[in-house]
């Protein structure tokens, strides 16, 4: 399992809120700490790219389990 420095779970919610979510734990965090997101929107493989890339993050891991997307961040 990958190490992480904070994890939010965002299942149940649809978009925009799961990458409001992320945003907002992303400002928690220092420079180089991974966030751990857990989402079930199936259209999270097309945001959190997208939102990793617009904000300059490494998106460096995603797998899917049983419905449940998991995306580790690293801050910039």
């Amino acid at each position: 399992m990958t190490d992480f420095d904070a994890e939010i779970d965002v299942c149940g919610m649809v978009c925009p809120m799961p990458l409001f979510k992320a945003k907002k734990a992303m400002m928690s965090l220092a420079s180089g700490q991974v966030l751990h997101v857990v989402c079930d929107d199936k259209f999270s493989c097309v945001n959190f790219p997208n939102f990793a890339e617009s904000d300059g993050h490494d998106l460096f891991e995603t797998y899917e389990d049983n419905g449940h997307y998991h995306y580790f961040i690293r801050k910039k």
